[in-house]
């Protein structure tokens, strides 16, 4: 090939364009140039704010039961919220929503709540019937009471609080009742003479280093208030 045809170049024809290519491959079409790449002018990139959101609904994820089964496990292990959570897969501030709603309403605190707004209570219609029934039966009772007796009951518990929505809206009112401290009854057992009565008393403990219970009895003349006897047992 002579040195003319290598530098040779084709000329448009009368159109401006190039003749067509006849051979080899076809050639890519123009793209334009990528922009240059800019470094984020910190350190750190940028954070979008679903990266940093909880997305696991823990209240659809667990039954009732399984959050009273969480919270004692929690209770159970001494570990901090922040330890803890991450092993079920929520967040501590879930868990904490968990223990003050138990502590302020019991097991009904933990139950599914309805979305929108408060229409009533959220009992069983079983349980509410039951609350209604105890309160004809026992006009003198309160919420507590009522809350107590329920426990006792074939697995219909209600918190005092839920109690009082119950009878709230069935039409009672509450009534601040004042109550009279009852002075305690002193007993005396002293006797006129020494060895007369004996009394005893046990109080155990653990002792720690070795992991055993010991129990400590002791026995007292009840007329000269003397110790007789005492002895530390396993």
């Amino acid at each position: 090939m002579s040195e003319e045809s290598l530098n040779a170049v084709p000329n448009p024809d009368s159109s401006g364009s190039l003749p067509p290519r006849t051979g080899g491959p076809p050639i890519p079409p123009h793209t334009p140039p990528l922009p240059p790449i800019v470094p984020p002018l910190s350190g750190r990139g940028p954070r979008t704010r679903s990266a940093l959101k909880l997305t696991t609904d823990a209240d659809a994820t667990f039954t009732p039961e399984q959050r009273v089964l969480i919270l004692d496990s929690w209770r159970r292990s001494g570990l901090p919220a922040g330890d803890f959570a991450p092993l079920i897969g929520i967040s501590k501030h879930t868990l904490y929503a968990w223990k003050k709603r138990f502590d302020a309403e019991g097991p009904a605190g933990l139950m599914d709540k309805p979305k929108g707004g408060p229409v009533g209570s959220r009992l069983p219609e079983l349980t509410r019937r039951t609350i209604l029934m105890l309160k004809e039966a026992h006009s003198d009772w309160g919420c507590q009471r009522i809350s107590d007796m329920l426990v006792r009951g074939p697995a219909l518990p209600a918190s005092p609080a839920a109690v009082a929505k119950v009878l709230h809206e069935a039409g009672y009112e509450s009534e601040e009742t004042a109550t009279h401290k009852h002075e305690p009854k002193v007993t005396s057992f002293e006797r006129a003479r020494p060895n007369q009565l004996w009394q005893t008393d046990l109080f155990t403990f653990i002792l720690k280093r070795q992991n055993r219970r010991v129990y400590l009895v002791a026995f007292m003349d009840d007329h000269s208030r003397f110790l007789v006897g005492y002895g530390l047992h396993a």
